[in-house]
């Protein structure tokens, strides 16, 4: 379940300054508010300073995963099409690609492949987004480099954040 900011920090605040510190002794409810404000300080900048570039040309889609990220502080590229994820792919340097497959004008495996043989791009981690879920989608995915495959349908936003969590060896 995903709660707003407001609410979430509201939620956290409550938790830290609730009844039950009347239990604590003074030093240790001191100790447990000074955690509480620095979780509350961090919750939402997982990403700080990280460059994600998503490629989707599903426009709701691309809205979910941008609010998403953008909450979590990452900067943000987005790409409907393949010229364009490739012209900022060159241009910004993201840290993680986000990458559909089936795209308008240049498919996701020729962009990836493009990535891959350019030297300009070619450390920059891929991870497919898609609804393709063929096991020959899969491992052409991976042969021509992308780090992951996840299939739309079977995962959640969660599941994606976690997933670039993972690559940018984020904790």
């Amino acid at each position: 379940m995903f709660l707003p900011r407001k609410e979430r920090v509201q939620r956290l605040k409550s938790c830290c300054r609730s009844p039950a510190r009347a239990y604590l002794s003074p030093t240790r409810f001191t100790r447990i508010s000074f955690v509480c404000d620095i979780i509350i300080s961090t919750m939402d900048q997982i990403f700080a300073n990280k460059k994600i570039l998503w490629v989707e040309d599903d426009v709701f889609l691309s809205g979910l995963i941008g609010q998403r990220f953008g909450g979590l502080g990452a900067v943000l590229f987005g790409a409907n099409n393949g010229k364009e994820a490739l012209e900022i792919a060159k241009m910004e340097k993201p840290d993680v690609i986000l990458l559909d497959i089936l795209l308008p004008g240049i498919g996701g495996f020729e962009i990836l492949k493009e990535l891959k043989d350019s030297s300009e791009t070619k450390d920059i981690p891929v991870i497919i987004l898609s609804n393709l879920s063929q096991k020959s989608d899969i491992e052409k995915g991976k042969e021509l480099g992308a780090v992951s495959f996840l299939v739309k349908a079977t995962v959640d936003l969660d599941e994606i954040v976690n997933e670039v969590k993972k690559v940018l060896k984020i904790n």
